[in-house]
């Protein structure tokens, strides 16, 4: 079996953003997957209560990342988005210019999105393919 790749979780420190990325960096974990877990310095509010201690840097900083070797390389961004990369490859992390507003439906519910998505109200077994690493 080939040696899993390591991977960089880049979560916002909002909760929203933090608690998402430690529950898959648990899963990584898990799995022996190498990870760091990268957060913005409003990630530091977070940090007691969550086991994977975030590397919290602060909003001015970038973090640039270049692809040296490796196979299957790539960018996944909040399940939207997926790119290839190959050796040489950089990617920069920043934060953004502007600031953005996102407008939800009345009624919305964060909470109960999350749960459905990730299934955190469901047992194991409910969980199609838990258990099946």
């Amino acid at each position: 079996m080939a040696e899993p790749r390591p991977v960089v979780l880049a979560a916002g420190g909002t909760g929203g953003h933090v608690f998402p990325a430690e529950a898959l960096a648990g899963e990584l974990e898990a799995r022996g997957v190498p990870f760091t877990l990268v957060t913005d310095a409003r990630g530091r509010q977070w940090q007691g209560a969550l086991s994977h201690r975030p590397i919290a840097i602060s909003d001015e900083c970038k973090i640039a990342i270049t692809v040296l070797q490796g196979r299957d390389a790539g960018v996944h961004c909040d399940g939207q988005g997926h790119f290839a990369l190959a050796a040489g490859d950089r990617v920069t992390l920043r934060r953004a210019a502007f600031h953005a507003r996102f407008l939800y439906p009345e009624g919305h519910d964060y909470f109960a999105t999350l749960r459905e998505k990730l299934n955190w109200s469901a047992s194991p077994e409910g969980i199609s393919g838990a258990g099946n690493s």
